[in-house]
């Protein structure tokens, strides 16, 4: 995997990619306070089958830090799914699945009708919600949730948001979510807030409807954040399957970081599966 980087107004997006010389590409979205690194060992395992590639957000890895008193917006929901259909655009991607963890996975589907050439997607460790409301009552009612949007924090918060995001028991993974959370911009995390109490909500259950997209949802009994019985029927009454819904015992909010040879097992699966059903070449 070799890093690149993009250029924009506000600074540059770093994200790291394989060859180009496959046929199908899957772009991978990691989720807030994390980086493209929580997807290393899965791109590892998948660079020989597809074109890979793995975008830091901003403020986020190793992309640029954003001066806020110019370009705060790109720190929210809006300006990270506008990046997104740009970047692609440059890249000109043909034929390519998403896999986006947590907000990852809501800018996927915000962003899917502008993206012609997406063949699919794979959510982890994501809440589609169709309101402001409903997403944080899908979550667990927790002070850690409050955490992820401290500009500053201290080691206790730290420790916090990364065990609910992975296990401590699994070290090498606990780590890397802590230098992630640490290295994230904090003012990412006050603006991103603030942005979300003003801009308007989308429905993304029906986005994702109205998309005719093949999806998979992939969701972790560990997981620190998302109740994931309640939001399991909370897509079922919104016509998800049982079949479109994953969940796995032993992983958190962070499936990634924590299994990578499942999860890149399940992106192998469902991308051949479209395959074999004719979906892309």
């Amino acid at each position: 995997m070799n890093s690149a980087y993009m250029e924009f107004e506000f600074g540059n997006l770093h994200y790291k990619l394989s060859s180009r010389d496959k046929n199908t590409t899957i772009l991978f979205l990691h989720s807030f306070n994390s980086s493209a690194a929580s997807f290393g060992s899965v791109c590892e395992l998948l660079k020989d089958d597809f074109n890979v590639i793995a975008l830091d957000l901003p403020g986020h890895g190793q992309s640029a830090h954003v001066d806020i008193t110019k370009y705060s917006w790109y720190y929210s929901f809006e300006g990270f799914t506008t990046l997104l259909t740009q970047f692609v655009d440059r890249l000109d991607l043909k034929e390519f699945f998403i896999v986006g963890d947590s907000v990852g996975g809501n800018m996927a589907i915000r962003a899917a009708a502008s993206l012609t050439n997406l063949r699919g997607l794979v959510f982890m460790g994501s809440v589609n919600a169709n309101s402001r409301q409903k997403l944080f009552d899908l979550h667990y009612p927790t002070e850690t949730l409050g955490f992820l949007f401290n500009k500053d924090l201290n080691e206790d918060e730290i420790n916090a948001i990364a065990a609910a995001n992975v296990s401590p028991l699994n070290k090498e993974a606990f780590e890397q979510m802590k230098y992630d959370i640490n290295r994230t911009d904090g003012n990412c995390r006050k603006v991103f807030s603030q942005y979300m109490n003003t801009q308007p909500w989308l429905d993304e259950p029906e986005l994702l409807k109205k998309s005719g997209l093949p999806f998979i949802y992939v969701l972790g009994k560990q997981d620190g954040f998302i109740n994931y019985n309640i939001y399991k029927n909370f897509l079922m009454e919104r016509g998800v399957t049982e079949l479109q819904i994953k969940i796995f015992s032993h992983i958190g909010h962070v499936p990634p970081l924590e299994d990578p040879q499942l999860c890149a097992g399940l992106i192998s699966e469902f991308i051949n599966m479209k395959k074999a059903l004719g979906n892309i070449a």
